[in-house]
């Protein structure tokens, strides 16, 4: 069950964040308002601009899908080869 909950709190939470860029404007804006921030305090931000601003929303999802499905993936095989719990 929590990996059902995972999985659809990521899909929500994608939906979500593409909903909140329709809003935002266009890419070209979006940069132009991280490029705006004072550099001493989002220097970190301004830095990772290309990866905030400039990838593929459904790259970004194929990425995440697939990290959720080989964690889940892994937590399930290490539960497999664990000894059995006594109850």
């Amino acid at each position: 069950m929590i990996a059902f909950d995972a999985l659809s709190t990521f899909v929500v939470a994608v939906v979500q964040r593409e909903a909140a860029g329709d809003r935002a404007g266009t890419t070209g804006h979006r940069l132009m308002h991280i490029n705006e921030l004072p550099e001493p305090t989002y220097r970190n931000v301004r830095e990772l601009v290309g990866l905030l601003v400039g990838r593929n929303g459904a790259s970004r999802f194929d990425d995440g899908l697939r990290l959720m499905l080989a964690g889940i993936e892994a937590k399930s095989a290490q539960r497999d080869a664990a000894p059995p719990r006594e109850q």
